[in-house]
């Protein structure tokens, strides 16, 4: 509706601050992109620097468009050593009804974790069950930061750990979704599916490359 939204101290370049907003208000939303001069690094996206994870709350009946910007996640809350402590880039929760997409952007996370990470936990706001299910995601490119395109050189992730998608379905069902990752770039470990039910979801994922493990 054109209210500012106050980001003082934002460790999430303003972003998560948008979604709480939205969500809390019952907005869908629309984060720009492609306003920054193009360059060999960006080709003109805008970056946003994140040293904490975005985290999607629970949603039913939500729209969130990205345009051409870069989401990149670095910092200590990612860069643990220990899976199991280490934050993903971006988290989605329980979503009903959702539509989520990016596709002319790009995740670059350098962590312990998952670039994104799909796990429901939380009930959604009113069907009032953990899922993620009847839902679409769709996604530009997943990188680990490791290519200089001025040089050429490659720096492959060093942590095992490191992954590009993980759902985790331990404590809700993901079902009856679509997921579509045109690319997977570097990451140590493609797209992990956890013990739990994962159930009649499309993936497409159409590019992945130069994986470590």
């Amino acid at each position: 509706d054109g209210t500012y939204v106050d980001i003082t101290g934002t460790q999430t370049d303003g972003l998560q601050e948008a979604i709480d907003y939205a969500v809390t208000n019952g907005y869908d939303l629309h984060i720009y992109g492609g306003a920054q001069a193009a360059d060999v690094n960006t080709g003109g996206a805008v970056v946003y620097s994140l040293t904490q994870p975005l985290i999607f709350p629970p949603m039913q009946g939500k729209k969130i468009t990205i345009g051409s910007a870069t989401l990149n996640f670095d910092g200590p809350e990612f860069n643990t050593g220990d899976f199991n402590t280490a934050k993903s880039g971006i988290f989605f929760d329980s979503c009903e009804m959702c539509y989520f997409s990016m596709e002319g952007g790009q995740v670059v996370y350098r962590g312990d974790r998952a670039a994104v990470e799909f796990k429901p936990t939380n009930p959604d706001p009113l069907d009032q069950i953990v899922v993620i299910g009847a839902s679409t995601y769709k996604f530009g490119s997943i990188a680990y930061p490791g290519f200089d395109a001025a040089t050429g050189t490659i720096t492959p992730p060093t942590s095992t750990m490191n992954m590009g998608v993980l759902f985790f379905p331990y404590q809700g069902a993901i079902a009856a979704n679509t997921f579509e990752f045109p690319e997977l770039y570097l990451n140590y470990n493609g797209i992990w599916v956890a013990d739990g039910p994962f159930i009649n979801n499309y993936i497409k994922a159409i590019m992945i490359h130069q994986f470590q493990g």
